[in-house]
């Protein structure tokens, strides 16, 4: 089941995880929750950088979560920079799976070459021969 993401009760907690992602099978979903973990992390690491305390990190933390939950530009950016990431690894494996198949071919027209060398080596000693 779907839930609006742009409706959020205001007592009821909610999570980004739910919001981000769909389902288990949720690729872009789950990429697009470490994206949120990662900017979540460096925010914090920041706060603690400045000197801040555990308890204003914390706290600074919490209003960082309410305020993804809250806006669902956040949540849509999380969406395409995951789109995006998942799309430049399917470019980059599909490159790297030309470039073997490329190179198999490349080994295969080389063996080819090869056998026709020896049937033309094969085919003189037989002239030879005879």
């Amino acid at each position: 089941m779907e839930s609006d993401n742009s409706l959020v009760i205001a007592n009821e907690k909610s999570w980004v995880f739910q919001l981000l992602v769909k389902s288990p099978e949720d690729s872009i979903g789950l990429i697009a929750y470490s994206f949120y973990k990662l900017e979540k992390n460096q925010y914090a690491e920041k706060l603690r950088a400045n000197g801040q305390s555990d308890q204003e990190i914390d706290l600074a933390v919490k209003q960082f979560h309410e305020q993804v939950v809250h806006t669902q530009r956040r949540l849509d950016a999380y969406r395409d920079n995951a789109r995006t990431m998942f799309s430049r690894l399917l470019e980059d494996w599909e490159e790297e799976i030309r470039k073997d198949y490329q190179q198999q071919l490349d080994i295969i027209d080389k063996k080819n070459s090869e056998i026709e060398n020896f049937k033309i080596e094969i085919d003189k000693k037989k002239s030879n021969n005879s």
